[in-house]
C-alpha cells in the first residue's frame, strides 16, 4: 500500500467522511460511463475536505471534484488519482438574511421542493437538470434563457491551499455555461436572491417546465445536452438537420428525440461515446462551418492522458 494511502486513511477524523479504493466511477455519473478511481473520497466535513486537499498538494496526488455525475464524460481508463465527493453534510437549504443558503451538494430537485414549501420562487427553470448546486455555479446551469447566475449572490469555498474564501457577486463572472472560477477552487455552499409567490403560480411554472422537457428530451442514461448552443442555432436543430439523429456507435447512441442527447443504451464505452462527438462536430463543420463546442467536461482531457493513465507516486 502505498505511503499516501495510509496517511489519508489515518488522517481523516470525521466517521462520516468514507473512503473507497479501486470505486468504479461509472456509478456517480448520470452517463454510466467511468473508469476506476485509485482512491473515491466521500467528505463530510471542511476540516477532512482541508486534510485531503494538504495531501493532495504534498504528495502532487491528481485529484478531482465530482457533483452529481451529471455533464462529465469520464475515461473508462483508471483514474491513479484522488476522486472527491461531497457528502451529506454539505446538502441543505436555509432562510438567512432574506437569501437562500444552499449547500454545494444539495440537489436540484430538492432545492425546488425546499421553495415550493416556503412559498417561495426564481428557480422553477431549474427542474429536471440532474445536477447539485455546486455543479450548477460551475457550469452556470439554466434553461429558457435563464441561468443560475443571474440570481447568485455570493458563494463560499476552499482554495487548493485549504484557504476559506468568499467570493460576492461583483466577483463572480458568468457566461453561457461556464463561470469563471480560481482554479482548483472548491464550492462549498452560496446565496441566491428568491422571490415570494403563490403555492399555485410555483406548481403551475414546474409543470410548464416539466412538460416541456418530457416533450423534448430523452429519458435514459445520459450526460445531459453535449455541446453549446451556438448564437445563431441550437445545437440539436444542426445535428437534425445533418441527419445525424439516431447514429450508433457501439452502445451509445444519438437521440432520436432530441440530437444534443447521447445515450448509452448497455455498457457503451467512453470512446462509443467520445468517437459520436467527434463525429457529430466533423459533420456539423463540414457542412455548416459552424464549429460546436463541448458542454460536458470530458476527462482526461487530451493533454492530461498521461497523467491520468500513469500518474507515479499513485499507484499502490
Amino acid at each position: 500500500m502505498a505511503s499516501w494511502r495510509r496517511l489519508i486513511e489515518t488522517s481523516i477524523v470525521d466517521k462520516a467522511t468514507k473512503i473507497y479504493w479501486g470505486e468504479s466511477l461509472s456509478k456517480h455519473t448520470t452517463i454510466r460511463i467511468g473508469g476506476q478511481a485509485e482512491c473515491f473520497i466521500v467528505a463530510n466535513t471542511v476540516d477532512d475536505l482541508k486534510t485531503i486537499l494538504a495531501i493532495a498538494e504534498h504528495q502532487s496526488i491528481p485529484l478531482f471534484i465530482l457533483g452529481n455525475g451529471s455533464n462529465i464524460l469520464i475515461s473508462d481508463q483508471k483514474f491513479n488519482g484522488i476522486v472527491i465527493k461531497l457528502g451529506d453534510a454539505f446538502s441543505y437549504c436555509m432562510i438567512e438574511n432574506n437569501n437562500l443558503r444552499i449547500g454545494a451538494a444539495t440537489p436540484l430537485s430538492h432545492i425546488l421542493t425546499y421553495l415550493l414549501d416556503k412559498s417561495l420562487s426564481g428557480f422553477e427553470f431549474l427542474w429536471g437538470i440532474p445536477g447539485t448546486f455546486g455543479g450548477a455555479i460551475v457550469s452556470n446551469a439554466g434553461a429558457y434563457s435563464q441561468n443560475i447566475g443571474d440570481r447568485t449572490i455570493k458563494i463560499n469555498g476552499l482554495l487548493p491551499d485549504g484557504q476559506e474564501v468568499a467570493i460576492d457577486k461583483n466577483n463572480l463572472h458568468f457566461d453561457y455555461r461556464k463561470t469563471t472560477l480560481p482554479l482548483g477552487f472548491i464550492i462549498m455552499e452560496g446565496f441566491l436572491q428568491i422571490t415570494s409567490n403563490r403555492p399555485t403560480a410555483i406548481r403551475q411554472l414546474i409543470a410548464e417546465y416539466r412538460k416541456k422537457r418530457t416533450l423534448t428530451q430523452p429519458a435514459g442514461a445520459s450526460a445531459g445536452s453535449v455541446f453549446k448552443n451556438p448564437k445563431l442555432v441550437s445545437a440539436g436543430k444542426l445535428i437534425d438537420d445533418n441527419n445525424l439523429k439516431g447514429v450508433c456507435n457501439g452502445n451509445a447512441y444519438i437521440s432520436r428525440k432530441h440530437g444534443n442527447f447521447i445515450l448509452n443504451r448497455c455498457n457503451a464505452s467512453f470512446i462509443n461515446v467520445y468517437e459520436l462527438l467527434q463525429i457529430i462536430k466533423s459533420t456539423v463543420e463540414f457542412n455548416t462551418g459552424t464549429i460546436l463546442e463541448e458542454e460536458i467536461q470530458v476527462l482526461p482531457k487530451s493533454q492530461e492522458v498521461k497523467k491520468w493513465q500513469n500518474q507515479k507516486n499513485c499507484s499502490g
